[in-house]
């Protein structure tokens, strides 16, 4: 089967995208924005691509409004993040 990414929509091409790697880890990635206040979001977008230098990659959608999320905002603002992997425990949740 093939798919033509260039005439999907973009909801049908998330679909196809989550499904390719199962199970996909889950982290919290925490930021703190300006004020110091800590904002702590779930995400399955995410992997190491290297060690040297250590390179983390976070896959971080828009808002449906085009908007950045809070993450991308305080990422921006602070240049730092801290990626906590979730537990069994935490991921049935």
């Amino acid at each position: 089967m093939q798919f033509d990414f260039r005439t999907l929509p973009a909801q049908d091409r998330y679909k196809l995208l989550i499904g390719c790697v199962v199970p996909r880890p889950i982290a919290l990635v925490t930021t703190i924005d300006a004020e110091g206040v800590v904002n702590a979001a779930p995400f399955s977008f995410f992997n190491v691509m290297g060690n040297d230098p250590p390179v983390i990659v976070l896959g971080i959608e828009q808002r449906p409004t085009g908007a950045p999320k809070d993450t991308v905002r305080n990422i921006r603002a602070t240049k730092e993040f801290v990626v906590n992997l979730v537990d069994e425990a935490i991921a049935d949740r």
